[in-house]
Parts: C-alpha cells; sequence; structure tokens
C-alpha cells in the first residue's frame, strides 16, 4: 500500500537511512494518535514524482548532498534503499510521505532565511513517523533524527495535542488568518521551553547559533549540521 512504512533488515540498511530504535509494533502505538494521516500526501494530490538512483558506498552526507534545490520553490521527497524520490512544490512549503523512515524538503535559496529551520520544519518532525529529516539550505544541510531519548517528547506532543489542539489551532487562525497555523506551532514547541522566531531576521540571527544545541536540550531531536 502507497505510504506504508518500509521495514529493511536493520543490518542491511545503507547509511542514508536511520536504524530503528523501538520494534516497529512499539513505534506504531507510539504514533497512534495520528491515526496514519501521514501516510499520504499532506500538500498537493498527484505530485509528478522523480527519482535519482543512489550509487553504493556512499556515506549519509554524501547522499544528502545530491539532493536537489531552487531558488524560488521547495522540494520534497523521501529516501529509500537505492533511490531519492521527489517531487516540486511550492514557493514555502513541501510534503511528502511521512511515514517513510526517511525524508527531505528543500529551502528556496533565494529566501531570507534559507539555512535556518523553520517551526513548522521541527514541528512536523516530531508530528509524523519518520525517524530523519534532512533539509537543504542554501549553504548547509541539517539532519534531524529521532532517538530513545525523543520518545518523552513525542509522548507529550501527543498528550498536549489531545487536550489542547482544536481550540488552539482555531484561536491562532482567527487571531492571525493567513498564518494560523504557523502560530500554532510555535505555541506547540513553546511548550517544550523554546520560542521559535516567526517573520524576524534580527531575531533569526540571534538564533542561527544556539538552535541545534536547543534542539537537543529541549526536545531530545538529534541534530547534525554540516556544509552544503
Amino acid at each position: 500500500m502507497r505510504g506504508q512504512p518500509i521495514r529493511y533488515n536493520v543490518d542491511q540498511l545503507p547509511a542514508h537511512l536511520p536504524k530503528p530504535f523501538m520494534s516497529d509494533e512499539q513505534y506504531h502505538r507510539l504514533y497512534a494518535f495520528n491515526q496514519g494521516v501521514d501516510a499520504c500526501m499532506t500538500i498537493g494530490e498527484d505530485p509528478e514524482w522523480h527519482e535519482k538512483r543512489i550509487r553504493p558506498g556512499l556515506t549519509a552526507e554524501q547522499v544528502y548532498r545530491t539532493l536537489p534545490s531552487a531558488a524560488d520553490f521547495e522540494y520534497g521527497g523521501y529516501f529509500t534503499k537505492t533511490r531519492i524520490r521527489y517531487a516540486a512544490f511550492g514557493p514555502t512549503n513541501a510534503s511528502t510521505i511521512y511515514s517513510r523512515s526517511c525524508t527531505f524538503h528543500s529551502h528556496p535559496t533565494d529566501y531570507e532565511d534559507p539555512d535556518l529551520p523553520s517551526v513548522g520544519d521541527i514541528y512536523q518532525f516530531l508530528k509524523w513517523r519518520h525517524l530523519r529529516a534532512v533539509t537543504i539550505g542554501k549553504q548547509l544541510i541539517w539532519v534531524l533524527s529521532k532517538t530513545r531519548r525523543t520518545v518523552a517528547t513525542i509522548r507529550s506532543l501527543a498528550a498536549w495535542e489531545s487536550k489542547n489542539m482544536v481550540l488552539e489551532i482555531n484561536k491562532q487562525t482567527t487571531r492571525h488568518p493567513d498564518c494560523g497555523l504557523d502560530y500554532y506551532m510555535q505555541q506547540v514547541i513553546k511548550v517544550f521551553g523554546l520560542t521559535w522566531p516567526l517573520y524576524s531576521p534580527k531575531k533569526s540571527e540571534q538564533f542561527r547559533r544556539r538552535w541545534p544545541d536547543l534542539l537537543r536540550d529541549s526536545l531530545r531531536i538529534k541534530v547534525s549540521v554540516f556544509e552544503r
């Protein structure tokens, strides 16, 4: 079935795919609060998919450096054992099948902050089942990975959203009709003691050097950053 997670023999996983840190059954229960919504595209009904072969023997960084990007729109996609599967999306958003173990998207290189994760990047990484998410900026590539430490954060997210999601989304979309979901996602991240800058280049510049440590400490996300 399209969108179902593909499981490989852990001993045979190439470097660009993450190794599961719990059984499939346990991970399914962990994300049961989403009711499988991440197994389909969240933006775009039928994108035009492209495929790129991954040469055997490459390191994870080498594979990620081959990912596409563009000046004025975003790519989104996911990895298989031997292929990169991707499609073109909008000027400031991209989608993928978030139930795949490793997903990616690019930031438009002409955007004001292409080398800084957005609040949506962080929220969606925690919200959906992918174990690893790769983002391509202009000069940087960053990789977010879940580990056993991240499980507590996911459980807290599920508990908070079960009580507050509908009310909070309604509140933020009423206050900010054009960008209510961004403010909602920022509010969710604030629950963990972390304020992500929205629409503020000055704050983004101040935030730039601190965000990897903040994600590790506040959200228990493993972060790797390297030059593109």
